[in-house]
């Protein structure tokens, strides 16, 4: 699909390499044309899903047609988007926003055919807040911190 030469066009933030190129989030691009006579532009990507900061969590979203764009923005190109009640998720909290009234932050999200994007927050219902504590019992020759031993 890609032109024999190697080639590639040039999109603004992008280093490439011989047809491929990485942004600063670690998404992988290529970009080609098909090879019928309408010679229409095709845009390979893959998004990162590991090497975040934060643990992933669990989210559903809330509302059907939910866009995953390419950048956090609403000026973004769109990716795909999401159903009610579809199962995410979350890699990466970003900025909050303010969308419809609704301020929220931005989500970089994993659907679970692996397409990877962002999602504004508002519309998503985080199910994994933080891990809770693992509680065990203590045995008799141990106190409870701040405990007198006895």
């Amino acid at each position: 699909m890609f032109p024999a030469t190697g080639g590639y066009f040039a999109l603004k933030g992008f280093t490439a390499e011989q047809g491929f190129q990485f942004d600063y989030e670690g998404n992988y691009w290529g970009s080609g044309w098909t090879e019928d006579e309408s010679r229409n532009p095709i845009l390979y990507y893959a998004g990162r899903d590991w090497g975040y900061r934060e643990p992933p969590k669990k989210a559903v979203t809330t509302d059907s047609g939910l866009r995953i764009r390419l950048r956090a923005s609403t000026d973004a190109f769109v990716l795909g988007s999401l159903g009610k009640g579809e199962a995410i998720t979350i890699l990466k909290t970003g900025e909050r926003a303010t969308i419809g009234g609704i301020t929220a932050p931005w989500y970089r999200i994993k659907k679970a055919d692996g397409l990877i994007g962002w999602a504004f927050g508002g519309f998503i219902k985080v199910l994994e807040l933080v891990m809770a504590s693992t509680r065990r019992t203590l045995s008799p020759w141990e106190s409870a911190p701040g405990g007198a031993c006895g």
